[in-house]
C-alpha cells in the first residue's frame, strides 16, 4: 500500500473511534512491528491536538510518555512545542496573577492591617498607614471705605483651598529562616526572598506609575486649577481700566476748532497740488485758444522695383 493511502487508512481508523475525549484515545492501533509497546507517530500527536486542542493533546500524550510510550520525531517535536507553548502560557498567566495581586495590595496598603504567614509557621503582622490630614482656618474678610460720590470700586477675592496627595508605596519583606544559609519561605507580599525584591517588586508593578482614575483627575484638575490661580491677578483688569477712563479727557481742546481744522485740510491738499501741476505742466487750464491742427504732406507711395533687381542678376548669371 502506498504511502498517502496508509495515511489515509490511519487518518480512517481515528476518526471512527469516535473517541470524545482524547485522554481515551487508542494509541495502540497502528504500532510499529519494530518497536516494543506503544508508539506514537506524528499523524496521530497532530489528530489528538486537532480534536482536543492543545492543552488536552499534551495531557494524553504526557500520560503514554510517563507510561513508557515512544515517541516518533515528528511526535516529539510537535510534544516539545505544546509543552513550551503551555510553559509560556502559565508563565504569562502567573506573572499576571502576581501583577494583579500586588495592585490588589497596593490599594490596600492605606487599610487594615495586613498578615504574612510563611511556611515555617512564622507569623508577622505589618502595619502600614497612609493618612492625610489638612486644617484650614481663614480669616481674610474684606473692607472698603468709600469718600465721596459716583465712585466705583472693584473687589476680588478667591477662598479656595486645594490638596493633593502623593503616591505612598510600602515595601514589606517578610524573610523566613528554616535552617539554610540564604533564608527560605513564603510571604506575604510580592516575593519569596529578600534578594528577589527588586525583581518582584518591579514585575508586580510597585515602581509603576499611578494612572488610577483618582490619580488621572487629580492630575487633571492640578493643571486646570494653577492655570485658573495665575490668571486671578488679571480679574476685573478690563473693567477697572475703562472706569478709571470713563470721561477722561486729556487737556481743553475746542472740539470744533479741530474739526473745522480737519475738514479744511481737504481743500488745502488739493490747492497744493494744482500748484504744483503749475509748476511741471504750466496752466493749462489759463490757454483757451488753440491753433489749428493741420495735417503735414503725405507720404510719398512705396513701390517694388524687385522684377529689375532680379533682371539684372540674371544678366549677371549669363556673362558668367
Amino acid at each position: 500500500m502506498a504511502k498517502k493511502e496508509k495515511r489515509a487508512q490511519r487518518a480512517e481508523d481515528f476518526k471512527n473511534q469516535k473517541v470524545k475525549n482524547v485522554q481515551n484515545f487508542n494509541y495502540d492501533q497502528h504500532n510499529r512491528k519494530d518497536v516494543e509497546g506503544t508508539h506514537i507517530s506524528g499523524q496521530e500527536s497532530k489528530y489528538v491536538r486537532k480534536e482536543g486542542g492543545r492543552q488536552a493533546a499534551y495531557e494524553s500524550l504526557k500520560a503514554q510518555k510517563d507510561a513508557g510510550a515512544t515517541f516518533g520525531k515528528r511526535a516529539q517535536k510537535q510534544f516539545d512545542r505544546m509543552e513550551k507553548n503551555i510553559a509560556g502560557k502559565n508563565d504569562r498567566q502567573a506573572a499576571k496573577e502576581r501583577a494583579q495581586a500586588a495592585k490588589e495590595a497596593q490599594r490596600n496598603m492605606g487599610g487594615p492591617t495586613q498578615t504574612a504567614t510563611n511556611t515555617g509557621d512564622i507569623k508577622q503582622q505589618t502595619e502600614i498607614k497612609n493618612t492625610q490630614e489638612q486644617n484650614v482656618n481663614q480669616d481674610n474678610d474684606v473692607n472698603t471705605s468709600i469718600t465721596g460720590d459716583n465712585n466705583k470700586v472693584f473687589n476680588n477675592q478667591d477662598n479656595s483651598i486645594r490638596q493633593y496627595g502623593g503616591d505612598n508605596r510600602s515595601l514589606v519583606i517578610n524573610e523566613a529562616n528554616t535552617g539554610n544559609q540564604s533564608g527560605s519561605g513564603s510571604s506575604g507580599g510580592y516575593y519569596n526572598t529578600a534578594d528577589k525584591a527588586i525583581s518582584m517588586a518591579t514585575l508586580g508593578g510597585f515602581y509603576d506609575a499611578d494612572d488610577s482614575p483618582g490619580a488621572q483627575a487629580s492630575f487633571v484638575d492640578q493643571q486646570q486649577t494653577m492655570n485658573r490661580d495665575a490668571q486671578k491677578r488679571y480679574a476685573g483688569q478690563g473693567l477697572a481700566t475703562a472706569a478709571q477712563y470713563t470721561g477722561f479727557r486729556g487737556g481743553n481742546v475746542d472740539m470744533g476748532g479741530l474739526q473745522s481744522r480737519i475738514d479744511g485740510n481737504a481743500q488745502y491738499f488739493e490747492d497744493k497740488a494744482t500748484m504744483q501741476e503749475v509748476k511741471t505742466y504750466g496752466d493749462r487750464a489759463a490757454v483757451t485758444d488753440y491753433p489749428t491742427f493741420e495735417f503735414g504732406d503725405p507720404l510719398e507711395e512705396v513701390t517694388s522695383n524687385a522684377d529689375q533687381i532680379s533682371e539684372q542678376h540674371k544678366d549677371d548669371i549669363d556673362d558668367m
